[in-house]
This record gives structure tokens, C-alpha cells and sequence, in this order.
């Protein structure tokens, strides 16, 4: 990707494209003329694949400077005080409220971090700059905050839905920091600071929450939201005591509200008007599905209110299940065309995911992940036995890691499924390590250099599992060309290996967008289309489809 700078006042693009800059973040400094920002090396045309994500370094910008001159300020073999490995990413962060900024390394798609401290004043020497390491990755941090000489973490470490701790910047000492928020029912997502206040975004049994709690000490206190759902983000200047907080819910489309912190008060800034949908004859069940082992997997159940429980509803049961990532509740005003049809939508919060905490994902991680694609077998086992559907009238959907659950599903149950719907899919495991997003991801997955990463992958890889002559569901796989995080081959590949395999004369397609990536770049008409396709193959599978 590259990046641009927009002038606010005039509206105006500035003069000025920084190349190879996908993924990064921009800091901007107290000057308001220069900005810290992570880059990526200009690679040679015969690079390997795998050198896509590596050796990317943090530079400083000076508006009007020539980018590639810039200097860099936090990278590989730059600072002998600083460890940094050619798949990490190493980023610098600084804030108004602090004489202190942060180096923060990445390590591929693992949610731990390392992290360094130096004074800011030091930005200016980056060979010399007296870096001290304050958390490492036993120490298992996933997000900070800081103000002055503090620095707040949050870590599962002995404690799997995270708490918070504290330490001081000057002497770091993350061994023996006190427990600001000690671990509860709910999970820590994140922390803020705002005003004379420690905010934590926490999900609770599927809801987003937000708690205060004083820098000065005290027991967390939550704060009321307008109505329980998903809390999708929230955002402040460091020294400003006011939080934006962006809240959805299934039925409750995207709103913004202003957060007081010191006052505790929550409003809506009208800034987003309400979608004029009519959702009133929807409703939501928030059920629970018993896992093969018994462990009761949370499912949310979205459908029309006068729905019968008969067994004839078409009905698509979306996962994921991988990094640590819940699934949340999230309004898409595309799916009313899919409910108006008699169709159901559900959505498997399996292992694998981070709805319950650390230990959630562990449990569907590596050598674990066949519980991810258990779970989701098991929530289709349910969605049929509690009357909502049938075999013939259930589909799987899962896109990008997604892919394994479904692809998963797709090999080891083929009878339960009337359609798979695989979006820019993983189904290679094996293979996917040698592709330009395979080294990052060795995290989560693992490695087929050793025996337990390459016994992990074969769990994953769908594709290696497939058999001649098994009466496979229809499938629709689909790719962006361009696509950067999934190679396009992992889907045509799935796609030609079921084609030669089923014995079923159901279809298998592939649908690939050569104007297209891994979907976030996508226009909405390229979206709307896609899915458009995907809800006209499953109506016209199970035999649903009107003209």
C-alpha cells in the first residue's frame, strides 16, 4: 500500500506517496511536521515470496523531506540494546502525556509483545538510544498505556481472561508490578487512558463493556452503555478525557457515542444516523451448542420472530476460530435480503477465537485446532436437531482462516452441509507456510519444519484430506487475485482437487475478482456482488430460490 497525507483544513492530498507501507501505523509528532511510520524494504525482483513481510523498519518523516531519504529510527542491526528478528515488526510510539515513548515488536501474528522504553529526547540518536526492555514475551502482554512515568499492561499471564498491572517507566520491574484490575468473568480486550482515569474494553459473555478505574487507585467500576452489543472501537487524545466509542449489535446499526470519562456519562454524538432498516421482526437467541467433549460452544442466532422451527430454513452458519479473534455482534444491512427469503443466519463462536480469553484460543490452537473445526460441526449438529434447518438446507461459511472450520467441516461431514461457502480460504495448511504470508503466521500454526507444527498444519490443510468418489455438498470458493494474505492458489487448488473428487454431481465453483485482494479493499459493489452469488447458490441448492 502506500500512503498519503491529507491536509484537513483545505481538503487538500498532499505531495506526497510513501511506497511499501501496508499494514502500518502513523504517529505524529508534537511539531505537527513529522510523523513516525513503519516501512517495508524495496525488494528485488527474484526476492523469495517469503521475504514479502520482513525487515521492515520504523523511519521518521519530515513533511517536505524526500521519503526515501528518510532515516530510520527502530529497525533490525539499528540499536545493539534492541532484539529484533527479520519476521518482526517493530513500531514506535510516542505520547503528549509522557517524556517517554514505547518500541513495540510484533512477532508475526502472535498477539505477545516486546516491548522497550526510552526517553523521547533520545529519538534523535537512534544508534545510541538507551532502550530498556520493560516486558517480554514470558511475560505475555497483548496491550499497554501510559501516562507520565507509568505504563499499564494488560496480560493473560496467570490469568487466561487478562488482568491489568502497572509498572513505572523509570525503573521497569514487570516481575513484581501490582494488579490494577486482577482477572474476572469478563475478558480485557484493551485499555485507555483518559482524564484521571484507566478505561477497559471487556467482553462479557459475548457483550462489550467498558469499566473505569482511577490512576489513583480504586475498584473498577462499569460504566452503562446505551444498549448491550458490540463495542467495535474506541479512540481519544492521550491528554483528553473524552473517548469515542463506535457501538453495534446485531439488530443496533453502527452508532457514536462520547465517553466523559471523569463523569461517566455516555451520548450519542448523532454524528451517524440510525440505519432506516426495519428490524423490528427480527430477533436474536443466544444459545449454547454441546462440543463433542462436552464444553458448551456459544451461538448467536439471528432469524425472523414468526420463523418455524420445521427444518425448511435455508440457513448459512458462519466461523472463524483462529489468533485469538471474537467474532462479534455486527449489524450488515445485506443480510435482510437473506431473512426476507425464510433464511437464517448463525454464527459459531468456537474454540480457537478469544470470546472466553487466552484459554479459549489455546484450546484451538496447534495441535488443539481440531477442536476449532469440532465446534463448528457441532453447531451445525445443533442448528439441525433444534428444528431450524436440515442437511439439505445448511451452509457453512467461513473466509480467511475461516477457511479451516469450513474446509474442515467439508471433509470430515460432508452430509451435514447442502452447500460450503469458502471465502478467500486457507485449505493448504501445509503449503501456506511458503507463501508470502506464511512466515507470519507460523505463530498460530506452526511450522512445517518441526513435528509438531507439521502434525498441527495437517489438521488445517482440507485439501490433503480430500477423497475420490465421496459425495461432497456443492461448494462456492472464491479469490482475489491480487490478495496478499491468501494466494489465490489455495482456493483454485481446492476448488480442482473437489472437482475431480465428488461423486456427488453437486457443483463446485470458483469465483475469483482479478480487481480484487483479501476483501478489505473491496468496493461495496464488490461486496454487495459477491454476496449477491453466495445467497443465490445456496437458495438455488436447497431448492429455495424464487425467481
Amino acid at each position: 500500500s502506500t500512503l498519503y497525507v491529507l491536509e484537513v483544513e483545505s481538503g487538500k492530498t498532499l505531495d506526497l506517496a510513501i511506497s511499501r507501507t501496508h499494514l502500518t501505523t502513523v504517529n505524529w509528532l508534537e511539531d505537527h511536521r513529522s510523523f513516525l511510520y513503519h516501512r517495508f524494504p524495496q525488494r528485488a525482483p527474484d526476492a523469495p515470496l517469503t521475504d514479502h513481510y520482513r525487515d521492515g523498519c520504523t523511519y521518521l518523516h519530515r513533511l517536505g523531506d524526500d521519503p526515501d531519504r528518510d532515516p530510520v529510527v527502530f529497525g533490525r542491526g539499528i540499536n545493539p540494546r534492541v532484539e529484533i528478528a527479520r519476521d518482526d515488526t517493530p513500531l514506535v510510539f510516542t505520547r503528549a502525556t509522557s517524556e517517554w515513548m514505547i518500541g513495540e515488536i510484533r512477532h508475526g501474528d502472535r498477539n505477545e509483545l516486546t516491548l522497550y522504553a526510552a526517553p523521547r529526547s533520545a529519538l534523535a540518536d537512534p544508534a545510541d538510544c538507551p532502550w530498556t526492555k520493560i516486558a517480554d514475551l514470558e511475560d505475555e502482554v497483548t496491550s499497554y498505556a501510559w501516562i507520565g512515568d507509568t505504563i499499564y499492561f494488560t496480560t493473560h499471564k496467570d490469568a487466561e481472561r487478562y488482568k491489568v498491572i502497572a509498572t513505572s517507566l523509570k525503573k521497569p520491574d514487570i516481575a513484581h508490578a501490582p494488579i490494577v484490575v486482577p482477572e474476572s468473568q469478563a475478558v480485557i480486550e484493551e485499555i485507555r487512558i483518559a482524564g484521571d482515569y484507566l478505561l477497559t474494553r471487556d467482553l462479557d459473555g459475548g457483550i462489550g463493556r467498558i469499566r473505569r478505574i482511577k490512576l489513583s487507585g480504586g475498584e473498577p467500576e462499569q460504566l452503562p452503555l446505551p444498549f448491550e452489543g458490540t463495542i467495535i472501537d474506541l479512540t481519544n487524545e492521550a491528554a483528553n478525557l473524552e473517548v469515542l466509542l463506535y457501538l453495534s449489535s446485531w439488530l443496533v446499526s453502527p452508532r457514536l457515542y462520547r465517553c466523559d470519562a471523569n463523569r461517566g456519562s455516555i451520548t450519542d454524538t448523532s454524528w451517524i444516523p440510525p440505519s432506516p432498516i426495519d428490524v423490528s421482526k427480527l430477533e436474536v437467541r443466544e444459545v449454547f451448542a454441546p462440543a463433542q467433549d462436552g464444553v458448551q460452544i456459544p451461538l448467536s442466532i439471528i432469524h425472523a420472530k414468526d420463523l418455524k422451527l420445521d427444518g425448511n430454513n435455508p440457513t448459512l452458519l458462519m466461523g472463524y476460530g483462529s489468533y485469538g479473534i471474537s467474532i462479534k455482534a455486527f449489524f450488515d444491512p445485506s443480510m435482510l435480503a437473506w431473512y426476507e427469503r425464510g433464511g437464517v443466519f448463525a454464527v459459531a463462536h468456537m474454540r480457537g477465537g478469544g470470546e472466553y480469553g487466552e484459554g479459549w484460543h489455546k484450546a484451538g490452537k496447534m495441535l488443539n485446532k481440531h477442536t476449532t473445526i469440532d465446534d463448528f460441526i457441532a453447531c451445525g449438529e445443533y442448528l439441525v436437531k433444534q428444528g431450524f434447518t436440515r442437511p439439505e438446507c445448511l451452509a457453512g461459511e467461513g473466509g480467511s482462516a475461516g477457511g479451516i472450520p469450513t474446509g474442515g467441516a467439508l471433509v470430515r461431514r460432508p452430509d451435514l452441509w447442502a452447500v460450503m461457502l469458502m471465502f478467500v480460504p486457507v485449505t493448504n495448511g501445509l503449503r501456506f507456510e511458503l507463501t508470502e504470508n506464511g512466515p507470519p503466521n507460523v505463530q498460530e500454526f506452526g511450522s512445517v519444519t518441526t513435528e509438531d507444527g507439521f502434525k498441527g498444519l495437517s489438521i488445517t490443510d482440507s485439501y490433503a484430506r480430500v477423497k475420490d468418489g465421496t459425495h461432497y455438498p456443492a461448494v462456492l470458493l472464491t479469490g482475489g487475485f491480487n490478495d496478499p494474505r491468501v494466494v489465490v492458489w489455495q482456493p483454485a487448488k481446492m476448488a480442482a482437487r473437489l472437482q475431480a473428487a465428488t461423486a456427488s454431481g453437486k457443483p463446485v465453483l470458483l469465483r475469483v475478482d482479478f480487481q480484487a485482494g483479501h476483501g478489505m479493499g473491496s468496493t461495496r459493489q464488490q461486496v454487495y456482488e459477491e454476496r449477491a452469488d453466495a445467497f443465490a447458490f445456496v437458495l438455488q441448492q436447497c431448492g429455495k430460490l424464487r425467481s
